[in-house]
């Protein structure tokens, strides 16, 4: 009796996913600590031990789980991080499957697979983290990104498939990335040169501005490279107005190779020689 009333506890007070594992060992009741297969459990125990493990293994659990659309579903509402590290690290054909059986996938899934198959194909040596959402940018971009040993990739659906790498990526970063002025590359790395400097630099493109690898890394906000055209290389960074008139003026000035370019309330000024033109507008 009194073994019968002890085992009858033993089980009530173990785990859901413990009980399963239960049995008798010489007259007591052992339990047994092992997680059961994720195929026992219902699809939130499932997803709850599936964030738990590593990519791969996560992976081939979440195509192998018997429901595995509601299981799913379960990781988009409470571990969305982890669910776009998961498809990005599937076989393209495995997580299009997964995503194509949802009964309503948000339009961002598609994009994930998108980019997944041109991170795929980044050649910036091994990756070093999950695919993950890129912050969005002030132009409105919204995408996803990863990090590899040789740099970034990035991709949203209006720039497409971009990679960075040092020093635009140091540069970009420390202007707060995606998210910040700069927004989404739309280039890869360029080179150019002008007569004032004959040995060129690189650049690079992004949504905000250009990226010049000079020493120190120099910004444009000219995504168009229209300033370039005109004045060359920038040589000094864009400077508050302030600096040299009277605090209340609203602007901004950059130095070129032939020209200076100044905002003033969001109208580009420039100033070639001793005259100054209106040169056009740039958005805030």
């Amino acid at each position: 009796m009194d073994g019968q009333q002890g085992g009858r506890n033993a089980f009530e007070n173990s785990s859901a996913d413990n009980v399963v594992q239960a049995g008798t060992v010489n007259g007591g009741v052992h339990v047994n600590s092992t997680p059961p297969p994720l195929a026992n459990l219902t699809p939130q125990a499932a997803a709850a031990q599936l964030v738990a493990m590593k990519t791969g293994e996560a992976a081939d659990a979440l195509a192998a789980f018997p429901y595995r659309t509601a299981l799913l579903t379960v990781l988009l509402a409470d571990h969305e991080a982890t669910t776009i590290g998961l498809l990005g690290d599937m076989e393209l054909a495995v997580a299009r499957d997964l995503v194509d059986a949802l009964p309503s996938p948000p339009d961002w899934l598609g994009g994930l697979l998108t980019a997944s198959e041109g991170f795929g194909n980044a050649a910036l040596g091994p990756a070093r983290n999950k695919v993950r959402r890129a912050a969005p940018s002030p132009q409105g971009s919204t995408g996803f990104s990863r990090d590899y040993d040789k740099g970034r990739a990035y991709w949203s659906a209006d720039t497409l498939f971009q990679t960075v790498v040092h020093p635009f990526l140091r540069e970009h970063d420390r202007r707060g990335g995606t998210g910040g002025e700069l927004g989404f590359p739309v280039g890869e790395r360029a080179w150019n040169c002008t007569d004032d400097t004959p040995g060129g630099l690189f650049y690079q493109r992004f949504e905000g501005g250009v990226i010049y690898e000079s020493s120190p890394p120099r910004v444009v906000r000219d995504p168009d490279l229209a300033l370039f055209d005109r004045f060359g290389f920038p040589t000094g960074d864009e400077t508050g107005l302030g600096t040299f008139f009277a605090d209340q003026v609203k602007g901004t000035f950059q130095p070129f190779e032939r020209g200076t370019a100044y905002w003033v309330d969001n109208v580009a000024l420039v100033r070639e020689g001793d005259s100054s033109v209106l040169f056009g507008v740039r958005a805030t």
